[in-house]
């Protein structure tokens, strides 16, 4: 069982938001029974050419915005966003002929990288939200 450090929890707490989002995992092969051998499958097969060992990429998509005629003009009257992050792993195929150590210190390490994307996430939901806000202040508008 993996723990997730204590001090972690809160900031996944406060950055956790209401916003429309889709996340999915995709995994990259790397290989190797050395540290030596993994770094190189990492540097040869993981994102951002080989320079992550995880990353996440984050789009912000419209979903809807309404606007409403008042007597000042037209106004947004509700805005919507959706998030899609798409998350990259490495998958280890290989793992039998390495040690018990390499093994359980990859592990550790992805599911801190793991921990590490979701995070990500959840700072993208964050902007979601704020962009909603933002959206809704633009000052009335003479049409719609």
């Amino acid at each position: 069982m993996r723990l997730i450090p204590l001090f972690i929890l809160p900031a996944i707490g406060l950055l956790s938001a209401c916003a429309s989002t889709s996340v999915s995992t995709g995994y990259y092969e790397v290989s190797g029974s050395t540290g030596k051998a993994l770094d190189s499958s990492i540097a040869r097969n993981g994102p951002m050419s080989g320079d992550a060992f995880a990353a996440t990429q984050l789009t912000i998509v419209p979903v809807s915005i309404m606007p409403v005629e008042t007597d000042k003009g037209c106004k947004v009257r509700s805005a919507k966003f959706k998030l899609n992050a798409k998350i990259t792993m490495p998958r280890w195929t290989n793992r039998k002929g390495a040690s018990a150590d390499l093994q359980n210190g990859f592990d550790m390490f992805a599911d801190y990288a793991r921990l590490h994307e979701d995070i990500h996430v959840k700072i993208g939901e964050a902007a979601v939200q704020e962009m909603e806000a933002q959206v809704l202040k633009i000052p009335p508008q003479k049409t719609c």
